[in-house]
């Protein structure tokens, strides 16, 4: 029994080095910014019409999209986005995988495509590129949640200094 334990406890040193480290990743990940420039040299460019759809509601999720020029409404919720914005992150972590909106373009659009797969593969590849994916959708979800309760807000004050 001593000489197995003797045999792995250099093994067992370097899995926890290894650990450490990837722990350190994970913690530095969490902390960094939201930024999509890790994304970029993985996408390719599509130049969308004023006027087309970029993607309808109930249409497969299969993309993820980076707004580079012009500006396209989100129809369902009345929201226009533009340069620097992301489109279709909730669809990677949906396990229906369907667009819950339209999404038109106001402009002629130049957008950065990555397909879900690929952005799920480099999510369990490295830890700093598979985190920004889960902090953009929760950020999505603060910032309307925001939305929601500014418009509640306001809508309940205006009925408050009606009465």
């Amino acid at each position: 029994m001593l000489i197995l334990h003797a045999i792995l406890f250099p093994l067992n040193c370097v899995r926890l080095i290894q650990m450490r480290a990837l722990i350190r990743k994970v913690r530095d990940a969490a902390q960094g910014d939201l930024s999509v420039e890790w994304l970029m040299p993985f996408m390719h460019r599509r130049r969308v019409a004023k006027g087309q759809a970029l993607f309808k509601r109930g249409d497969p999720a299969t993309e993820l999209y980076f707004i580079l020029h012009g500006s396209i409404r989100l129809v369902d919720i009345a929201v226009t986005v533009g340069p620097g914005d992301v489109l279709g992150e909730i669809g990677i972590f949906w396990p229906r995988a369907e667009r819950m909106d339209s999404a038109v373009c106001e402009t002629d659009v130049d957008v950065g495509v990555i397909a879900n797969d690929k952005v799920l593969q480099l999510y369990h590849q490295n830890p700093k590129l598979g985190l920004y994916p889960i902090r953009l959708v929760i950020q999505r979800l603060l910032d309307n949640y925001a939305t929601l309760r500014d418009a509640h807000g306001t809508a309940r004050s205006t009925l408050t200094s009606d009465v």
